[in-house]
């Protein structure tokens, strides 16, 4: 309950995007352990049309999730990296029989 909390307040102008965020997650396509593969601009275009989105709003949707997709594809990439580093050096350091 406390990370509940603590965590952020999220204004509702940026509600929808967050929305969107989630429902568009699952598009992404499969990853093979490199982290998250980015979400396909045909789905973001998708989902504005099914929102019946004028060009101007798709395509500062198209940014925004564009945008903060690649900021968490970056991270996850990052964490796999580390992941695979450490499974690296934790089997150098373990004796071979």
């Amino acid at each position: 309950m406390e990370k509940l909390e603590e965590a952020p307040i999220i204004e509702k102008a940026s509600q929808f995007y967050w929305n969107a965020m989630a429902a568009l997650s699952t598009e992404r396509p499969p990853s093979f352990g490199g982290g998250l593969q980015p979400i396909p601009l045909t789905s973001i275009i998708a989902y504005a049309d099914f929102l019946g989105m004028t060009r101007r709003e798709a395509d500062y949707l198209v940014r925004v999730i564009r945008n903060v997709d690649a900021y968490r594809c970056n991270r996850s990439a990052e964490k796999a990296k580390k992941r695979a580093d450490k499974a690296a050096r934790k089997d150098q350091s373990s004796p071979h029989k």
